[in-house]
């Protein structure tokens, strides 16, 4: 979950993705990876939770709906413990407008569901990152540093050039 730069200074990772078994996060991951995102998988909300409440937690988790121990909302739950902001985005395996606003209600920042594209989960990751520094004032990532984080982050894909 963590990386060591050249400088020897650990870094936070990008993407946290949260999935058990074959899941639409798998096309999710595929785009981020094209857009320039670093991800790392974990398998259910015990392994997120204990990546979420480290000294560098993940930039922003993707989570399924349904994992081997909990749901989605147990992974909102462990977000909101960690020692910053971590916006959460829950992928649904179809739309559902009761889910999506249960989502939203619950405190995460993004739901999507297939069918995906590259500009819209562009869109849901800047607007999960946009509402999690906004929401904290002790955000790891500083005010001044924020954008050039998320364009480093983002690489130089969609998510670092679309509006």
């Amino acid at each position: 979950m963590v990386r060591q730069s050249m400088s020897g200074v650990e870094e936070r990772a990008s993407a946290l993705l949260v999935y058990s078994q074959e899941h639409p996060l798998r096309e999710v991951r595929n785009l981020l990876f094209r857009q320039g995102v670093d991800s790392c998988r974990v398998r259910d909300c015990a392994q997120a939770a204990r990546a979420l409440c480290s000294n560098t937690p993940p930039v922003f988790v993707v989570t399924a709906t349904d994992l081997p121990d909990g749901t989605w909302e147990d992974v909102v739950e462990s977000a909101s413990t960690a020692c910053c902001a971590v916006p959460v985005v829950v992928v649904s395996n179809q739309d559902d407008a009761r889910l999506s606003l249960r989502v939203w209600e619950s405190g995460a920042a993004g739901y999507v569901a297939p069918p995906f594209d590259d500009q819209e989960l562009a869109r849901v990751v800047r607007a999960a990152m946009l509402s999690a520094f906004l929401a904290s004032p002790t955000s790891c990532v500083s005010t001044e540093g924020f954008f050039s984080n998320a364009e480093n982050h983002m690489g130089s894909g969609v998510l670092a050039t679309q509006a």
